[in-house]
């Protein structure tokens, strides 16, 4: 079940095996390449080895002659299958490249298998305690679940599986025909397939793990040749002969002989030093375990001001234009308006058959009468309106790759004369409307209409969809009535980029008009490295937007396309419509995280999407739905709208940032002071589906749950009494999730709602504080995933 050894010797030899393994580090440094990746692990860290993965352990580079230790856990793998009722496992354990609470709480078991180990090696009840209780943390915290069917394409988890299933079935004659069939492929496809995965040819890959298995009968056993030959697989004894040698070089017979003799002249580490580092260690950590405080001490003297633009809070997504015409969401945008005062609305498909435009492909006559609503509407509330020219499909996602409901659409447009007919049209009527003042403010952005996708416009097959000509058109079309206004695209992932859009990239400096900007959307999510299987499909959630950002910038500098402003047409900290992150002031805090560190990677960014309303569904009939929304489908505020808000107060002059922090100042000089305790998403979050997640996971979902103490020192300022104001937003107070949950979860009447309402709104604060000497100081104590506003002010 559970075999422990404590080590300090090097194994260089590149090996694999069935069973899964695990190395905790006790002392010193170490090397660890699993599968062609190294990883340099230090005192504490655990990494996991999956069965059947390529490794080796060797001394940290950097170690010179410090001592090292470190304990070597291996765990049965067919035991481990019945255990956890499951075919297969993979998990993903790394903590020399992620750390949480999961971590310590793994390391806390693994001690306690320790303290027990140095008092008796033989097998007892405590150690089958133990065994069960890890087993448990690993399946609860780093078992990868739920992953299927992220990748059309023969996935890492597939490769996996396969693997496994080869290892598990070594005793009996397992074929390339069955592989081949299980993996739905042909056998030279598969054989081609598996020679470029695993360095060999599937026949060797079986008698490499037949001889593994041998070698145990050999050295532990005293079954005669023969019964080892067909108990490890091998057809005949000659067969297990001839095979051992040409890897060996030598007979069965003369290597079980060698290792005996080996055995006699071995020594052995001494039992009782091994004991003694255990015992070191485990009184090393019990000095440790000390209460912990998060503590942050700043000094600032106002130099270095300078001008900062409020990139995050000038644009929203507002969603689709149909939905624009309903009161409840007209009523969420005017809220909106108040409370973040935003420039630009973005929406989509203005042009969609459930605008009214025209009946099916005809150009008789053009009803914009709907279309008037809504831009009339933006209008009138001082929203400058983005127009997507797209005819974007719409879905309600419940995770990044799972839709709870996507429309059926029928095609917009049968040609591009016939999109260039439309959009010539309704430029002549919003001019005749509106004035080409007015218009000449507007953006228009030419999505990127993967036709062979959703084959809803102007294309059906990717091959014909030549998006540079799609764009010259309409760029040509709208800046030959207004030559100012602004035209740009594509609206593109940066990790899913399809060639059209590389194309048009490449030469867009170069076009006769240029794209007045750049536009792409952002989500934490990323390309999987099939080869990694510590890997994930989410980006973490306190830099993804950093990563994208700079990902973005190189491309641009080879492109020659720095110098064009780039647009995010939709961030979010998450795809998914069905989970309570969404609702959450975790979520708020790692928003303005994000915000606050990128300042000035782009010209404009819009928060997507304004309204849960947006991802309403049958399954949905409760308040919360975990929609990624800014406000509850009744126009609740969730906490995420509070971090735009705080954000949008902040003043244009630039004082301070750093890491949880934020400083402006106005001309009169009043300071504001955005403050935040941040929590890093832990393991559980990146090895579940988002929309698996419930309510009560939600407190250990993150790393810690720590209180941060912030010292600030203000220096330079004016002497005498400052009045201060403080807005916070905390999950004990204004924080909409746990308000519903006092309340049962249900909300039953229009005076219930209006209570939530109300309750959900900032606690506010106020105090008189003395500045001496030109110093001013204060002491703030934040929540986990509080976010506060301070305003200091004469």
């Amino acid at each position: 079940m559970l075999e422990v050894e404590i080590l300090n010797r090097e194994q260089p030899q590149v090996h694999r095996h069935m069973d899964v393994e695990m190395i905790y580090m006790l002392e010193g440094q170490a090397c660890v390449q699993i599968n062609d990746k190294e990883y340099a692990l230090g005192a504490n860290d655990i990494i996991m080895v999956n069965s059947n993965n390529r490794h080796c352990i060797m001394k940290g580079k950097d170690a010179g002659r410090e001592s090292w230790w470190f304990c070597r856990i291996s765990l049965e793998y067919r035991p481990l299958l019945e255990d956890l009722g499951s075919d297969f496992a993979l998990f993903w354990c790394n903590s020399a490249v992620s750390d949480s609470d999961e971590y310590r709480m793994l390391t806390s078991i693994l001690d306690e298998i320790l303290d027990v180990w140095k008092v008796s090696e033989s097998e007892n009840y405590m150690k089958k305690s133990l065994y069960y209780k890890l087993v448990g943390c690993l399946a609860e915290h780093f078992l990868v679940t739920g992953m299927e069917n992220q990748w059309s394409r023969k996935s890492r988890f597939e490769r996996e599986e396969m693997l496994q299933y080869m290892n598990a079935n070594y005793f009996r004659p397992v074929t390339l025909k069955e592989m081949a069939d299980k993996m739905y492929m042909s056998e030279t496809s598969f054989s081609k397939y598996f020679k470029k995965i695993s360095g060999m040819n599937f026949v060797q890959y079986m008698n490499n793990i037949r001889l593994h298995h041998a070698i145990e009968d050999l050295l532990y056993s005293d079954k005669p040749m023969t019964r080892i030959a067909v108990d490890n697989g091998f057809a005949s004894p000659s067969l297990f002969n001839r095979v051992f040698k040409s890897v060996y070089q030598m007979t069965p017979t003369e290597y079980k002989e060698s290792a005996k003799k080996e055995t006699k002249t071995r020594v052995d580490i001494p039992e009782a030093g091994s004991r003694e580092v255990i015992e070191n260690y485990l009184e090393k950590k019990a000095l440790e375990k000390t209460d912990k405080k998060l503590e942050k001490y700043i000094r600032e003297d106002g130099e270095g001001r300078r001008a900062c633009r409020k990139i995050w809070t000038k644009a929203i997504h507002l969603g689709d234009a149909k939905d624009i015409l309903s009161a409840r969401i007209q009523r969420q945008i005017c809220f909106a308006c108040e409370n973040i005062p935003f420039e630009y609305g973005q929406v989509d498909n203005l042009f969609g058959w459930d605008m009214k435009l025209r009946e099916n492909h005809t150009f008789q006559t053009l009803n914009f009468a709907r279309v008037d609503e809504v831009l009339d509407f933006l209008i009138d509330h001082n929203i400058i309106p983005v127009i997507d020219l797209g005819d974007r499909p719409k879905s309600t996602l419940k995770d990044f790759d799972r839709a709870i409901f996507t429309s059926e659409r029928k095609k917009v447009y049968e040609s591009q004369k016939e999109f260039e007919k439309v959009l010539n049209l309704f430029m002549k009527h919003v001019i005749r409307r509106y004035g080409e003042e007015n218009v000449g403010h507007w953006m228009f952005n030419v999505w990127f209409d993967p036709g062979e996708a959703y084959a809803n416009a102007i294309v059906t097959v990717m091959e014909d969809y030549d998006y540079t000509k799609v764009f010259e058109a309409a760029a040509g079309i709208i800046k030959g009535y207004i030559p100012e206004i602004m035209v740009g695209g594509a609206g593109f992932v940066l990790g899913n980029m399809h060639v059209p859009v590389r194309e048009f990239l490449e030469k867009a400096a170069e076009l006769p008009w240029p794209p007045d900007f750049i536009s792409i959307y952002t989500f934490p999510y990323c390309h999987i490295d099939e080869n990694d299987v510590l890997g994930s499909a989410i980006r973490p959630h306190t830099r993804f937007i950093a990563i994208e950002l700079e990902h973005y910038r190189e491309m641009a500098r080879s492109w020659g396309i720095e110098h064009i402003p780039l647009y995010i047409m939709e961030w979010n900290m998450s795809l998914s419509q069905r989970t309570f992150y969404n609702d959450s002031c975790g979520k708020a805090a790692l928003m303005l995280k994000n915000m606050t560190d990128n300042l000035e990677g782009a010209w404009m960014c819009a928060y997507s999407l304004l309204s849960d309303q947006d991802s309403d569904y049958y399954d949905s009939p409760k308040t919360l739905i975990g929609a990624a929304g800014l406000l509850t489908k009744e126009g609740i505020v969730k906490p995420c709208f509070y971090a735009l808000q705080f954000m949008s107060f902040m003043d244009q002059m630039l004082v301070a940032r750093g890491d949880g922090y934020m400083i402006t100042a106005d001309r009169n000089g009043r300071y504001k002071i955005l403050c935040f305790n941040y929590k890093a998403i832990g393991q559980t979050y990146y090895l579940r589906r988002e929309s698996d997640l419930k309510l009560k996971d939600l407190d250990h979902l993150y790393e810690n749950q720590l209180e941060l103490t912030i010292h600030m020192t203000m220096v330079n300022m004016e002497n005498g009494v400052w009045e201060l104001r403080r807005y916070r937003i905390s999950p004990q107070y204004g924080n909409v999730l746990g308000m519903w949950y006092q309340l049962g979860q249900e909300i039953s009447s229009r005076s219930e709602a209006e209570y939530l309402r109300r309750m959900c709104t900032p606690r506010i604060e106020g105090e008189k504080i003395q500045c001496h000497e030109g110093t001013l100081n204060l002491t703030e104590t934040l929540q986990a995933h509080e976010i506060r506003l301070i305003v200091l002010s004469r």
